[in-house]
């Protein structure tokens, strides 16, 4: 028996493979073969696709705004190809000021979620999600302490569960530098982009980060980090017409460089 999977493992299918149903016809017929042929070695439970998964980190020390417009620009080009999930980490992120767009629950209901149910928290992260275009997002947090109450083996469990128990196969999470998460962030993340931009302050703000990157496991992320610098963009429009925009802007234009 094979379950044709939304994206999330639910606990009562746990004794039966699955495959995730919304991708090209081809790519679930290869994945329902591969499975056929491998008879009793497939374990239960076990995902018929086994495609690499990532975790891309975005963070300005600068602070620049445009970091999250790089991050939606990257999410929403990634998703043309792959499974892509981004998450607003920021402290104080704008998201939902900037698209229009107002989420009934958002990264603050998953942690709690999280903090009583554990895995259980993730396979229903699927209630919590939103779409712009192809992109899935889930909204950011309510209030900083949110995050600054979570420790760091918190933070690395729970991204570690939203990687094993969805389909994403790209997750793109938009940082703070001077979060606590950020020693976390050097261990799981495959890539960290720095972003800065055309001015001086905003070379000094990261080059003095990248200087305090070389102490302890914050070094990690010197072997993982891609400067980006950013041209100035003004953008137009408000609410969801913004992410049609920064697509077509110059950071839109940056964001496609690196896909």
């Amino acid at each position: 028996v094979l379950i044709l999977s939304e994206g999330f493992r639910q606990e009562k299918y746990d004794d039966f493979a699955y495959v995730y149903k919304y991708q090209p016809a081809d790519n679930i017929l290869q994945e329902i073969f591969r499975a056929a042929g491998a008879g009793d070695h497939l374990a239960e439970g076990e995902r018929i696709w086994k495609k690499r998964k990532s975790i891309l980190g975005i963070c300005s020390p600068a602070g620049c705004g445009s970091s999250m417009l790089f991050a939606i620009a990257m999410g929403r080009n990634l998703a043309r190809r792959f499974r892509v999930l981004y998450m607003d980490l920021e402290s104080i992120s704008g998201f939902e000021e900037l698209t229009g767009i107002h989420s009934e629950q958002n990264f603050s209901d998953l942690i709690y979620m999280f903090r009583r149910t554990g895995a259980e928290a993730v396979r229903k992260l699927g209630d919590m999600i939103c779409s712009a275009g192809d992109m899935d997002y889930l909204a950011p947090v309510r209030s900083p302490e949110d995050f600054f109450n979570m420790s760091q083996e918190e933070i690395k469990e729970l991204l570690r569960l939203i990687m094993e128990e969805s389909d994403y196969e790209i997750v793109i999470l938009d940082l703070d530098a001077d979060m606590p998460y950020m020693t976390a962030m050097a261990e799981l993340a495959d890539k960290i982009f720095l972003i800065t931009e055309n001015d001086s302050p905003a070379r000094a703000k990261t080059a003095r980060f990248r200087k305090l990157m070389q102490r302890g496991n914050l070094r990690l992320l010197q072997e993982k980090e891609v400067i980006v610098e950013l041209p100035p963009v003004r953008m137009q429009r408000e609410g969801r017409g913004i992410f049609d925009e920064i697509r077509r802007s110059g950071i839109g234009e940056a964001a496609e460089k690196y896909v």
